[in-house]
């Protein structure tokens, strides 16, 4: 995860400012998603994003919504 900004609002939580994150499938493809903003949890080792998030296979497929939730454990997500 790489972000413009980010702020440790908690132990727990850091604010981040345009995310973008990476996410190296098992299968060896790869999926990056990224956002105007969002929070890590990490405790949980999860990530809220908000506002013109965007999901990019490397097959091409591209996914565009309001916000989204990874889970960085499971290498999912869901919107």
């Amino acid at each position: 995860i790489t972000a413009d900004r980010g702020v440790e609002t908690s132990l727990e939580e850091v604010d981040l400012a345009r995310p973008k994150m990476v996410m190296n499938l098992k299968s060896g493809e790869v999926v990056t998603l990224t956002s105007n903003s969002g929070t890590l949890n990490k405790v949980t080792n999860k990530v809220h994003l908000v506002g013109n998030v965007t999901l990019t296979h490397s097959q091409k497929y591209v996914l565009e919504t309001a916000e989204a939730w990874i889970n960085c454990n499971e290498g999912s997500a869901f919107s």
